[in-house]
């Protein structure tokens, strides 16, 4: 019997135990908890990107200005991991929104991969460039304080 034919037997056997592919870092998580967990097997800061997409025209002005800008989503796939959460009008945003107080959209979090707040942005005014937007990220990559950012 070959290895070759051992294959299927050896898929099946993994998946009945569940076992995963890691996730990659260059993928947009829609999960903070499995973003976390990317961020921190890959040793990568996580950026969290709450939005209201579809409701909420500032986020909307936020994606259009900065965030779905080609620079933005290569500096992304260089320097952190991605999660971006589309929160639901009126509704409960999850457990990691209730950790990290986050109470509008749109709202940027840049977590180490311990968790831990190195940066927060609150709000658009519609005054933000991708080229300012990653000079404020990549600032606060190697700090220990928390940063701010208003509307």
């Amino acid at each position: 019997m070959n290895l070759r034919s051992l294959l299927p037997v050896f898929l099946a056997f993994a998946c009945l135990l569940g076992f995963q592919q890691p996730a990659s870092a260059g993928q947009v998580f829609t999960n903070v908890a499995q973003a976390q967990a990317a961020a921190k097997a890959h040793h990568k800061n996580l950026l969290v990107y709450w939005t209201g997409q579809g409701w909420c025209p500032y986020c909307s002005s936020l994606d259009k200005g900065v965030m779905n800008k080609p620079q933005i989503a290569s500096w992304i796939r260089s320097n952190v991991v991605f999660c971006k959460v589309n929160c639901q009008n009126g509704k409960n945003w999850g457990a990691a929104a209730h950790k990290y107080k986050v109470n509008t959209v749109p709202t940027r979090i840049l977590l180490d991969p311990n968790g831990r707040v190195l940066a927060k942005g609150v709000g658009y005014g519609g005054k933000g460039t991708p080229k300012s937007f990653i000079g404020w990220m990549s600032s606060r990559e190697n700090t220990n304080e928390a940063g701010s950012q208003s509307k």
